[in-house]
């Protein structure tokens, strides 16, 4: 869908799962964020009900709003929200009013699809006009209660999002997925998880082919201490696989799990959370846990 706008420029909504029309939007983002985000693209990974909401000057993007699809699990009960990403305006179609045009089609938009709308931003100045309020995350931190499992035999398998088998094993556990929290957890968001795992090499990928499962953690900060990261597969490992597969140097080590942890057994208390790059999370919309301690994983950052 397209038209031309007051601006002289033409206004577009598109789902861009023509690879074709995603090399504008490439650019748009290399541009304005220094992101590279060609490979991403290349994978394909689209969701059917994907908007992006353009303004065009020719085969340029001057102005640009997406809003993609995000199903969680929200205490228990799972819900449609929409996430919005990409904002971004070139510097010399600023000071036109693109962006709030963009914003206000948008939500008209998202307003009868999703329940509430979640955003990350650096600049939550420019989105409290629109009804956006800021909400704060929490990281948690604690120790996992093992069994005393004997893991000696334990197959850890890593995988390579660059690897096209590994992409296709990554992708077959997504169908089955489990949310990884009844407090907030995330669903399906393929799409932005591999979009993640692009931009944050660091993170590792252990597949464990007898639980078939796949754990995404790190290790960080100058005390070394593990991250749970995300799971993805149908059912979880035991803590002292977990514990096997993040090196913990100790049974009885601290960890730190960057979503909330009611469905892993241990003790875990919640401390608030600043993503490193400084972006703030921001909601619009009915969000039952507000005032409870979450936080959505890395690989669900947008």
């Amino acid at each position: 869908m397209s038209s031309t706008s007051p601006a002289n420029l033409t206004f577009r909504i598109d789902n861009l799962l023509d690879p074709a029309k995603r090399v504008a939007w490439v650019s748009l983002l290399r541009d304005i964020f220094g992101i590279d985000f060609s490979s991403f693209s290349a994978l394909g990974i689209w969701p059917d009900d994907y908007r992006a909401f353009s303004y065009l000057d020719g085969d340029v993007i001057a102005a640009n709003i997406c809003c993609n699809p995000l199903p969680l699990r929200v205490k228990g009960r799972d819900v449609l929200a929409g996430q919005l990403q990409g904002v971004a305006t070139r510097p010399a179609y600023r000071r036109r009013g693109l962006f709030q045009d963009l914003m206000t089609r948008v939500l008209a938009f998202a307003d009868t699809r999703y329940e509430f709308l979640l955003l990350y931003t650096e600049t939550p100045t420019l989105y409290q006009p629109f009804g956006f309020r800021l909400v704060a995350e929490h990281g948690f931190h604690g120790r996992f209660r093992l069994a005393g499992i004997d893991v000696t035999g334990l197959v850890i398998q890593p995988l390579s999002v660059v690897e096209p088998a590994d992409l296709s094993l990554i992708r077959r556990l997504f169908t089955g997925r489990q949310p990884i929290s009844d407090t907030l957890g995330i669903i399906d968001n393929e799409g932005v998880f591999f979009g993640n795992l692009l931009l944050r090499p660091g993170l590792r990928l252990s597949y464990l082919p007898v639980e078939d499962v796949l754990v995404v953690w790190d290790i960080e900060g100058t005390d070394g201490r593990s991250r749970l990261i995300d799971l993805v597969g149908a059912a979880w490992p035991s803590m002292d696989i977990l514990a096997a597969v993040m090196q913990l140097p100790a049974p009885d080590a601290e960890v730190d799990i960057l979503f909330p942890p009611d469905r892993l057994n241990g003790t875990f208390s919640a401390l608030p959370h600043v993503h490193e790059e400084g972006d703030l999370l921001m909601v619009r919309g009915p969000f039952a846990i507000e005032h409870e301690a979450f936080m959505l994983p890395l690989t669900a950052l947008s």
